[in-house]
């Protein structure tokens, strides 16, 4: 903010008087929109950048960015994850009861599929853990 103060200060003096006044407020709103591009991606992150809601890119290394002031950042966690499944009865292939768990471990590999694929991806993890869980128990004996 102190820029920008300084900035409109430095119009005002060169251009001077009624053009100073006018260049300034147009030089601060200028500059505070760039900064909006502005962000940055801590380790094992991931952000998703979206304009008008469509998908340009990702960006994934840690570090200091600025992208277009019209993207919208979304950030994803790429740590891994662990989720544990509850027990499950069913039954095996000759058609004894078991109870059955397990505990699953898995991180985001492609952050637009996270994003636009599902709209709970970890809640979507579970369901299909649960489910490769079923069908394996189902197919032995």
């Amino acid at each position: 903010m102190l820029i920008l103060i300084i900035l409109a200060s430095v119009a005002g003096i060169i251009f001077g008087g009624i053009v100073g006044a006018i260049i300034g407020p147009i030089l601060i709103t200028i500059i505070s929109f760039c900064f909006k591009g502005f962000f940055t991606v801590e380790p094992n992150e991931g952000v998703v950048l979206l304009l008008l809601d469509k998908y340009k890119g990702t960006a994934k290394d840690a570090g200091f960015w600025w992208v277009n002031p019209l993207y919208t950042k979304k950030k994803l966690s790429l740590r891994s994850r662990s989720g544990d499944g509850e027990k499950l009865k069913v039954n095996d292939k000759r058609g004894n009861p078991v109870e059955i768990s397990a505990i699953i471990v898995w991180k985001i590999v492609d952050t637009a599929q996270a994003t636009f694929d599902v709209d709970n991806y970890t809640k979507y993890v579970m369901v299909q853990a649960e489910s490769a869980v079923r069908h394996l128990a189902t197919s032995y004996a």
